[in-house]
């Protein structure tokens, strides 16, 4: 138990402290005691500064709204084609061309959602930008996305951000009738979509420092272009002008969902580009 408390210190302290109970030769509880003050310590004295708060307040929390939003709506949104394909399909539907086109035209929304690139693009800058208090981080997340998903957000931001969600909509009331759809495919989608992509994202935030200077940068960038379109997305105002439900004599705004795949992609480019051959690394 003190090995295992130990990996939450840094590796050159680690070693260092796991060294000197060994040589002092205290017993397991006593060193399991000694490095969890340590630990105590050296998380306190980080929250000392005022930069990890502005960085929880500027970062941390807008995200995890914005995505807790997109959460909702995405679930929504699905829980109407998974009712209707699921719950009223009919065997003569399979000899029906226009259900097998409409099947094609939903598959690749149901099936590959952006909110999971969302999420792991989130969790990448808060495991960059924060990797000091990641434990603090990571929890003010998961409660803020948790919060957002069964509370919401009061309906005094309406003119600002998109809040509503398709089950707000009377012609949608048969489908959330059911408890599956209302409540629990909800959850589960904001588990497999957004917590663990999060999680995912903020490990690998933490090691960006093994790519080269110009590379972190290059991904940092298309990460924050990635985050643009997450914001975009909830903008209440963009979105009427993307759905051109606004005056036709104002331009039509283009819907930037597909740059969500920015940050998952530069990522996966820099791994490919900077992977170690394992030849080499045999050797070495």
């Amino acid at each position: 138990m003190a090995d295992a408390a130990s990996l939450m210190l840094d590796s050159a302290e680690r070693d260092a402290v796991c060294g000197d109970l060994a040589e002092s030769g205290e017993s397991g509880w006593e060193a399991l005691r000694e490095v969890l003050s340590l630990v105590v310590r050296r998380r306190s004295a980080c929250l000392q500064d005022w930069r990890p708060w502005l960085t929880l307040a500027s970062l941390t929390v807008p995200l995890g709204v914005l995505v807790s939003l997109m959460s909702r709506r995405t679930a929504d949104g699905t829980a109407i084609y998974l009712w209707l394909y699921v719950n009223n399909w009919d065997r003569t539907d399979i000899h029906n061309p226009g259900f097998w086109r409409q099947l094609a035209e939903c598959a690749p929304g149901l099936l590959l959602s952006h909110l999971a690139c969302w999420s792991w693009t989130t969790g990448l800058l808060i495991g960059c930008f924060t990797r000091r208090i990641l434990w603090l981080s990571g929890g003010t997340f998961l409660v803020v996305v948790l919060a957002v998903g069964i509370f919401g957000i009061p309906r005094s931001f309406d003119h600002i951000l998109v809040l509503q969600r398709a089950r707000d909509f009377r012609n949608n009331a048969a489908v959330f009738l059911e408890v599956f759809y209302r409540q629990a495919f909800p959850q589960f989608l904001q588990l497999l979509l957004v917590v663990l992509p999060t999680s995912i994202g903020m490990r690998q935030g933490c090691r960006i420092d093994r790519f080269p200077r110009t590379a972190q940068v290059f991904l940092l960038i298309a990460s924050t272009a990635a985050i643009l379109t997450l914001v975009s997305s909830n903008l209440l105002w963009w979105q009427m002008r993307v759905w051109e439900i606004w005056p036709l004599r104002q331009p039509r705004l283009p819907s930037m969902i597909p740059l969500a795949i920015a940050g998952p992609a530069a990522y996966l480019l820099l791994t490919s580009l900077f992977r170690r051959p394992r030849h080499f690394a045999g050797r070495s």
